[in-house]
């Protein structure tokens, strides 16, 4: 991941909570599919290694998307807090496009969920449309 190579692949960050690893593979290879370098969290190691790939992965992405499954709303809320200090971690460039994937299980928060600064994807039933992708493609593809 180079900040300075525009001519390679994009790099898409796909954050998810441990729980949903398992659950990611069909927006994973949809995401690959597309052209991007998909980028996951480790879930291996030390609390500090993890911290630390977690904001390198921030810095150097090109776009990020948040899957929201079995996580709860804290978790979310720490995620979108830590896309909104990108740049205090020494990030370069602004995020092309943010994504937040709206995946099972369905909960009142969930439903109600809505961004001004994301693309919010209503993944609930696990389908992938290239239509609710659109604008985070064209984005990130600049």
């Amino acid at each position: 991941m180079d900040d300075e190579d525009d001519d390679g692949p994009k790099y898409v960050y796909l954050i998810c909570d441990q729980r949903d690893e398992a659950e990611i593979d069909n927006l994973y290879n949809y995401l690959y599919d597309q052209g991007f370098e998909v980028i996951l969290p480790v879930f291996e190691g030390d609390e500090t290694q993890i911290r630390e790939d977690h904001i390198e992965n921030l810095k150097l992405c090109d776009s990020v998307v948040i899957y929201y499954g079995h996580a709860n709303d804290l978790w979310m809320r720490a995620k979108t807090r830590e896309l909104l200090k990108a740049k205090g971690y020494g990030r370069t460039k602004p995020i092309l496009s943010k994504a937040i994937y709206l995946a099972g299980p369905e909960t009142p928060s969930k439903k109600r969920f809505r961004s001004h600064d994301s693309i919010v994807i209503n993944g609930m039933n696990g389908v992938i449309e290239d239509s609710d992708w659109a604008d985070f493609i064209r984005e990130t593809q600049g």
